[in-house]
């Protein structure tokens, strides 16, 4: 669904998938030269591949590259706890989130 919303509104998004490791993340944000990582979390015990994403940006010294969060489980006191810069509720609302990442 955000994909659908995100490219409806002309962003190229590349969808990398479920369990997808955080270095995968990086790597791909590294080869496309993408501006934004998003990751979902359904389950809590993904929650913290979210919170390794900013980890390993960090470590890359990729700071240019903004992160949003959002799924079942994740809330924006988690995503605020590990220095993500969005959080985001639903599909509906990531275009303006977007938006407010890229301005």
């Amino acid at each position: 669904m955000v994909c659908a919303f995100l490219r409806g509104s002309g962003y190229t998004v590349y969808d990398l998938g479920k369990d997808v490791p955080p270095d995968v993340f990086v790597q791909m944000a590294k080869e496309k030269n993408a501006s934004i990582i998003g990751a979902s979390a359904l389950m809590t015990t993904t929650l913290v591949c979210q919170k390794r994403i900013v980890q390993r940006l960090q470590e890359e010294q990729m700071f240019e590259v903004k992160t949003i969060f959002g799924g079942a489980c994740c809330t924006p006191k988690w995503v605020e706890s590990f220095g993500g810069d969005a959080y985001c509720s639903c599909g509906a609302e990531v275009v303006a989130r977007v938006e407010q990442l890229l301005h």
